[in-house]
């Protein structure tokens, strides 16, 4: 499945995933490397103009799952749902920045 395909499946099922899970903050989490069910991912990195800082944010970036169409944009082939219950918002559109943040669902 493409990741356009995973992120349509996504935005077909918001009221789903929101009623499966009761956690405060849910998002779209795009990266590189695989993904672990039930795994609690590392935190962030600010980046200034391209380019990653060593300066952690604090928590993991993530799409809002509102704004899961925006996860097309994001560099890399896994996809997952993430989740918890502290979070921020982020300075990208549709970003959250999710404390503790735990693997929910491996898409892809």
């Amino acid at each position: 499945m493409t990741k356009t395909e995973v992120v349509r499946n996504i935005m077909n099922s918001i009221d789903e995933i929101k009623d499966k899970y009761d956690y405060d903050f849910i998002g779209v989490r795009v990266q590189e490397n695989e993904f672990v069910q039930g795994e609690i991912l590392d935190y962030s990195y600010i980046w200034v103009d391209g380019e990653c800082t060593s300066e952690e944010l604090d928590g993991t970036c993530a799409i809002r799952l509102e704004d899961a169409e925006l996860a097309n944009g994001y560099y890399g082939q896994h996809i997952a749902i993430i989740a918890g219950n502290y979070g921020e918002y982020g300075q990208d559109l549709g970003e959250i920045i999710i404390r503790d943040a735990e693997v929910l669902e491996v898409l892809s």
